[in-house]
């Protein structure tokens, strides 16, 4: 039986194995190992569909995981009617999409599958007044998923964006207490519960972890730093089917004009746990992170 403990080194090398396949919406690409299998799907610009860890589903397709802008009516294309853009909101355009196998270029078809000890997903598109390098690295420690987002302004913010969600995760609705490190010593403690669709945290933080009691299992969400948020920051959506994440940064106010860039990163981290001990495990996972950087 596979023991999944998920923090520590490894002496073997890990391989992921990477597949992509076709559904009646489009490809879909996986990347797997027994510790995460994560989907991705071409119908909502490649951006992540689910995350399952050791075959337990920890984030779903309950709505858009990706980024989103919520642009104004100067930016608004006609038969746009809600403001967003990008993902399941549509509206984005991309340029290019790659799929890279330890730093190799490959040009996978339906059907076709390899294996890697580090993958590369790099997407350049367009979301309204954004330009987006999107890059999701499964690393070779096997362990986790690296998100790197940078945007670039090609128009002047204050007349075209609202706001920007920088990184959406539907959390399954079995992930309901949440511990946030809003620095490296403070923390708050939470739980969602209520599918009353209601906000929760709404802080800027250096991480959060999400534990489900009854799956004892859980997700380490870490920045390398406490980035700057706009409106509510980091906060939760308390829905029926999920506990919904998002990071709101302050943009516009980090980047404003035209050719202005900034750089997020986030790792995704799963681990498994006990409800007595899971937030020394969630703690022990962040301390391996923050010793990387």
């Amino acid at each position: 039986m596979f023991t999944l403990f998920l923090c520590s080194c490894c002496s073997a090398e890990p391989v992921w194995q990477v597949v992509m396949s076709e559904s009646k919406t489009g490809r879909i690409l996986t990347v797997s190992n027994l510790v995460l299998t994560v989907t991705l799907s071409e119908k909502v610009y490649w951006t992540i569909r689910e995350i399952h860890s050791g075959g337990t589903l920890m984030v779903g397709a309950y709505g858009a995981n990706g980024a989103v802008a919520n642009v104004k009516p100067a930016a608004r294309p006609p038969d746009n009617k809600d403001s967003f853009m990008g993902t399941g909101h549509g509206f984005e355009t991309i340029s290019s999409y790659k799929i890279a196998l330890d730093g190799r270029d490959v040009d996978l078809k339906p059907g076709d599958g390899l294996g890697a000890r580090v993958v590369t997903l790099t997407k350049a598109s367009k979301i309204g007044p954004l330009d987006q390098i999107a890059v999701i690295e499964f690393p070779a420690s096997g362990d986790r998923l690296i998100e790197r987002t940078r945007f670039t302004a090609n128009c002047t913010l204050a007349d075209n964006l609202n706001f920007v969600y920088a990184y959406m995760h539907c959390n399954d609705n079995a992930l309901t207490d949440w511990l946030a490190w809003l620095d490296a010593d403070k923390t708050l403690e939470g739980r969602c519960v209520s599918d009353d669709r209601s906000h929760g945290l709404q802080r800027e933080v250096r991480a959060v972890a999400l534990f489900g009691p009854e799956i004892g299992k859980g997700l380490v969400y870490a920045y390398p730093e406490v980035y700057a948020g706009g409106a509510k920051g980091n906060f939760f959506w308390d829905r029926v089917r999920d506990n919904k994440l998002y990071f709101r940064p302050r943009i516009p106010g980090v980047i404003n004009l035209a050719g202005d860039t900034v750089l997020y990163e986030l790792t995704v981290m799963p681990f498994a746990a006990t409800t007595a001990d899971w937030r020394e495990q969630a703690k022990k996972c962040l301390t391996a992170l923050q010793e990387k950087h």
